[in-house]
């Protein structure tokens, strides 16, 4: 076995074992990365939804209605 099909295994072996970590930790992984900011998924879209409608009501031209 060549030394570039040696690495290639190795490396595909890491891919794989990164892979099924993500897929059976994947609900606690998107609990972590949604908690990033200290907040709670929907409550942070929801204060940026919030801003967006604020500005755009002070500036009505930006809108198509």
């Amino acid at each position: 076995m060549s030394t570039v099909t040696v690495v290639v295994i190795i490396w595909n072996a890491l891919l794989f074992a990164a892979l099924a970590t993500v897929l059976v930790r994947r609900e606690r992984l998107l609990q972590w990365i949604t908690q990033l900011d200290g907040q709670q998924g929907l409550e942070r879209v929801a204060s940026v939804d919030d801003g967006w409608a604020a500005f755009l009501k002070e500036h009505p031209e930006l809108t198509d209605r």
